[in-house]
């Protein structure tokens, strides 16, 4: 029943993610950590965040704007590593906490500034790369951040969505390693819950509801 209810909500995740480009982690996270912790909810949903992006970018991998990858990908790449492993040593309540923060204060900003828009110079998409790095790493997203800078560039729709793609997959790609370097993927729930999903995509019954999904 838990895992049905998180793959229904992982589906959700995804569907509003890809017409969006952003919002699978920060949708997901809180419904997972009803499950298990917040602490392992965040290893667990970087895989499928991962999976994600991953298809969304093989979907339209062809309108990849490389100069913003660079800029603000490489930055981001940095910081999640940073992120990452400060979250390996940080207790559970206080994540609980920064995320919780994160939320409410996202939450007003796109309610009192829905129309804010970021220079788009090199210096600041690459200050906002490291932002958006550093909390993917630490509290699991990142994405929210991540499209307000891009937005800022005027991309078009297939471009904003395979750049922000490409992006969180090398983000997602330094923290899951750094997850795994500092062995938060076997603490707590975390390593059985991956496990338990893969088991659950790989029965014949479930198999098209995971393909679906990611």
């Amino acid at each position: 029943m838990e895992i049905g209810f998180v793959l229904i909500i992982a589906f959700v995740a995804a569907t509003i993610a890809t017409t969006t480009g952003f919002g699978s982690a920060t949708i997901l996270t809180p419904f997972v950590a009803m499950v298990i912790d917040i602490k392992a909810a965040i290893v667990l949903v970087a895989f499928f965040h991962f999976a994600n992006n991953l298809t969304k970018f093989t979907l339209m991998r062809k309108s990849i704007n490389l100069r913003l990858v660079l800029v603000y990908g490489l930055p981001s790449v940095i910081s999640a590593l940073v992120g990452a492993w400060i979250f390996g040593s940080v207790d559970v309540n206080l994540i609980t906490s920064f995320f919780s923060i994160f939320l409410v204060m996202f939450s007003l900003y796109s309610l009192f500034r829905p129309k804010l828009r970021i220079s788009e110079k090199d210096s600041v998409l690459a200050i906002g790369g490291l932002i958006s790095g550093l909390t993917s790493g630490l509290i699991g997203v990142g994405g929210a951040i991540r499209s307000m800078f891009l937005i800022s560039t005027f991309l078009k729709k297939e471009a904003y969505i395979a750049t922000a793609a490409a992006i969180a997959i090398m983000v997602d790609v330094s923290r899951i390693s750094m997850y795994v370097y500092r062995g938060t993927l076997y603490q707590s729930h975390t390593f059985n819950a991956v496990s338990t999903s893969l088991q659950f995509c790989l029965r014949p019954q479930s198999s098209r509801d995971c393909a679906t999904m990611l």
